[in-house]
């Protein structure tokens, strides 16, 4: 649990930004819901901004995956590197707000060009496939909702929990950099299912799209 409340292992630390499914944008996480548009984004207040969209990568091989990877990877580079910053500022600086702004969302379009352009992902960009897509919100979260949302998957009990925040109330703050994963829908809505069942039914949904049919 120490990578959760941002301890150990080291070489971790200051580093992570987590990959959430749309199931994190919960009613019972997000109770007044949060911000969605940069100029408004706030201090101490949750923020998912729509950034990008691609494809659905279930459509691609494993080959196809670590090929387009090793090209977005030097297509992006940029990118990734004002995003490894992002984060460093979001657990150092107690928000990554400023670079957020600043320095990330100047490359939004480019990476997006990035993935409009890839041969790979262009193969489904046609008019024969009923392509769905997914958007890709990019935000900042304070990391009691991280932890209830593990909570929840039973990652951690309501004991740790505990433990976890009240250890976080006597030091400085920082905030969790976070990219969710919005499937095949126009815009990020606040969920007010179980977040298991939400879960559960994505993949049972992504194994039916890849049982072939002879």
């Amino acid at each position: 649990m120490e990578i959760l409340s941002n301890k150990v292992p080291l070489r971790a630390i200051d580093k992570p930004i987590w990959l959430l499914a749309e199931s994190f944008y919960h009613e019972d996480l997000f109770k007044k819901g949060c911000i969605k548009s940069v100029n408004k984004i706030e201090v101490d207040e949750p923020f998912l901004i729509e950034c990008l969209r691609i494809p659905d990568l279930n459509l691609l091989t494993l080959t196809e995956l670590k090929i387009l990877k090793e090209q977005l990877d030097i297509q992006i580079e940029d990118f990734r590197i004002e995003a490894a910053q992002w984060a460093l500022q979001c657990y150092k600086e107690g928000s990554g707000i400023t670079h957020f702004k600043t320095k990330l969302m100047p490359l939004i379009a480019t990476v997006q060009k990035a993935i409009d352009d890839n041969p790979i992902l262009n193969q489904w960009a046609n008019e024969v496939v009923n392509q769905p897509a997914t958007t890709i919100y990019f935000g900042e979260v304070n990391p009691e909702l991280l932890w209830k949302y593990h909570k929840t998957h039973l990652t951690i009990n309501e004991e740790m929990l505990a433990e976890m925040l009240e250890e976080y109330a006597h030091k400085d703050k920082y905030t969790i950099p976070v990219m969710v994963f919005a499937y095949n829908t126009d815009s990020l809505k606040l969920q007010t299912e179980s977040i298991i069942d939400i879960e559960n039914r994505a993949a049972v949904f992504a194994v039916k799209k890849n049982i072939k049919i002879d």
